[in-house]
């Protein structure tokens, strides 16, 4: 008996049998399009999981992170520079702007960078992103007044380095699954390496008569570019998405089977955002970043000030600086893989525990060169296993489908703390710095400054806390 034939109101359509998962290849054109989901674990069409290649790209993505976050970590050295230096002859408040433009803007650039990414790919993506970090150091170089400062080395190196380092985070999540905080350290170690390698040649260039903090920022800003162009080479997602109205080139028509129906009205979606606002873990997950942003950044910005208020040399407390930076490698690498096996949340409470160990009692009584050095390094180790397991976190809280977006969505919460809290800090130290007319010399009280970065890492440790008691076993370890 013959088919009867569709009426006007039915629509023929194709349905495709068995379609291979698109992976994103070298082609820029192939690019266009992606998605930064999490690809499944298992599909013979996609390259292994913890395999060789993986290991491959989450190291071309340390580079990419070490000249992005680096040099956003080692921006101490231009602070205690700016702040004491006759060329802006400026407050540590208002030089603190610069980090807190920077910060904040690359806090809140996740869902820019998804969109960008979308439309040009994650290579060219990243490429943009140190072209920008290049241009905003070579024009902050030609600086003539503070807000130059502001509009350079903060707005524009800030999206450059949000479009950097978007495109990366969410590699080890779509390389790994039983070694991925092992990945996510090596990944993030970029940054602490990054931040004590900058930090110190920076401060050679400003002390070397033939170059000063013009070339440091011309030359800082070339390296980021080539750095990052060339480690953008060696970086591929395990699957992408592909546009919508193509198929993947696979296919053939002989997978395309027609079907008669009349199918029913969309429904309307609701958007990613929509639906995060309606879990709890969302919200522990923001507000514990919101807290934490508020004082995060304070010791970067004001190690080397401390230092020097100590006795110490500005090369010495440039080195202080670049101690915090080998600390947060070591704890990006090594709290990564502790967390593979005590699991994320209760890593995630002892990175905490160590950043409100070396604020008070550490940093705050610190006098000597060595006991600078222990607070800031010990500072380190619990910055780098915040950023490790920061995304790890939301990967497990929110879930790993569409895990670029989710991750961009919580990171919005640092915009409040990175605005305001360097600025709060640098207020605080121009507050209760003391100036002898006889001597000539300077003196801070960094007892406030302490115990408000203090306050601010407790509330937010209480939210990363409560996530854990809240986080059924089976979870815990992702």
């Amino acid at each position: 008996m013959a088919s009867p034939e569709p009426t006007k109101s039915a629509v023929v359509s194709l349905t495709v049998r068995d379609p291979s998962r698109a992976v994103s290849t070298d082609s820029g054109s192939k690019e266009t399009g992606e998605s930064l989901d999490v690809a499944p674990e298992a599909d013979p069409a996609l390259p292994p999981l913890d395999g060789p290649e993986g290991w491959l790209i989450v190291f071309a993505a340390l580079f990419v992170s070490f000249q992005s976050i680096g040099q956003r970590d080692s921006f101490g050295v231009l602070q205690r520079f700016f702040a004491n230096d006759k060329t802006f002859d400026t407050t540590n408040l208002v030089v603190s702007l610069i980090s807190a433009v920077c910060a904040s803007i690359w806090s809140v650039a996740g869902p820019l960078s998804v969109a960008v990414t979308k439309r040009i790919g994650y290579r060219h993506t990243m490429v943009l992103g140190g072209l920008l970090i290049c241009v905003g150091d070579v024009l902050g170089s030609l600086s003539t007044q503070v807000w130059h400062l502001h509009l350079t080395l903060g707005a524009i190196v800030g999206i450059g380095i949000g479009l950097c380092y978007y495109p990366i985070s969410v590699l080890p999540v779509q390389w790994f699954r039983r070694r991925k905080g092992l990945a996510q350290g090596v990944m993030q170690c970029g940054s602490g390496l990054g931040g004590f390698a900058i930090s110190n040649w920076t401060q050679r260039m400003i002390d070397s008569p033939g170059l000063g903090w013009r070339w440091a920022l011309r030359i800082n800003g070339f390296i980021a570019f080539g750095v990052v162009l060339l480690a953008s080479r060696f970086i591929r997602y395990r699957v992408a998405r592909e546009s919508p109205v193509s198929l993947p080139p696979t296919q053939s028509k002989k997978h395309l089977v027609p079907t008669t129906h009349t199918p029913p009205p969309p429904a309307r979606p609701r958007s990613l955002l929509s639906l995060l606002v309606r879990q709890v873990d969302f919200w522990m997950l923001y507000m514990q970043g919101v807290f934490c942003c508020f004082a995060f950044y304070i010791p970067f910005l004001f190690f080397p000030t401390s230092a020097v208020n100590v006795g110490l040399t500005p090369s010495q407390g440039a080195f202080v600086l670049s101690m915090v930076n080998i600390g947060s490698a070591v704890g990006r690498l090594s709290m990564g893989v502790l967390s593979d096996g005590l699991g994320l949340l209760n890593v995630f409470i002892l990175s905490m525990l160590l950043l409100l160990l070396a604020v008070i009692p550490l940093w705050a009584t610190a006098t000597s060169l060595s006991s600078m050095i222990a607070a800031a390094f010990i500072y380190g180790l619990g910055t780098g296993g915040y950023v490790t397991l920061e995304p790890l976190a939301v990967a497990v809280m929110l879930g790993y489908d569409d895990f670029g977006a989710k991750l961009g969505w919580v990171f919005t919460g640092f915009l409040p703390g990175t605005m305001v809290g360097g600025p709060i800090g640098g207020a605080l130290v121009d507050a209760h710095t003391t100036f002898d007319p006889v001597t000539g010399v300077k003196a801070i009280d960094i007892w406030p400054l302490c115990i408000y970065s203090f306050a601010c890492q407790l509330l937010s440790a209480a939210f990363i806390v409560v996530m854990r008691f809240r986080l059924k076993p089976r979870r815990l370890k992702g």
